[in-house]
């Protein structure tokens, strides 16, 4: 398997048998327009839930 480092920093990849690290290819991956949702939830109701006993 060949890993290619697409970022601008060596990456180090740490195993039980030592480690290993990436150098930077040289090329560096963007990404272009990306949409980021976000939900949030509120908190639990006890009401909910009825009544449990």
């Amino acid at each position: 398997m060949r890993l290619i480092n697409l970022t601008p920093h060596e990456i180090t990849i740490y195993m039980d048998r030592g480690a290993v690290s990436i150098p930077p290819s040289g090329q560096v991956a963007r990404i272009g327009d990306v949409s980021i949702n976000r939900v949030e939830y509120g908190e639990v109701e006890e009401e909910c839930f009825g009544d449990a006993g």
